[in-house]
């Protein structure tokens, strides 16, 4: 990100970061990372989703729900327990994902 700090696909790395962050249970941070994922994509709807998750693990409930707003926004027909089908999801952060965005007002 140092290297190119215009780089168009800078929200991947951004998303990554959020994520990694999320597994470890910095969810701050997570918060953090993803925010910026969002400042340079906002049309990325698997940013808002991390960004909800790691705004509800902390708390921030209201911030959580608009995140959750943009995803439905963006996502219409999102719905958690598809999110992770169709990935190689570990059943542990699955769990852990599910639960931030259920409290995030996502539905199942």
């Amino acid at each position: 990100m140092r290297l190119s700090p215009f780089d168009p696909w800078a929200f991947a790395a951004y998303n990554a970061q959020a994520l990694g962050y999320f597994c470890r249970d910095r969810y701050e941070e997570a918060a953090n990372a993803a925010y910026r994922s969002n400042l340079a994509n906002p049309s990325h709807s698997i940013t808002w989703v991390q960004l909800a998750a790691s705004l509800a693990a902390v708390g921030r409930f209201e911030e959580a729900k608009a995140a959750a707003a943009c995803v439905l926004e963006l996502q219409p027909t999102f719905r958690i327990s598809r999110q992770f089908a169709g990935v190689a999801c570990a059943p542990e952060l699955a769990i852990k994902l599910g639960k931030a965005l259920r409290a995030a007002g996502l539905p199942d």
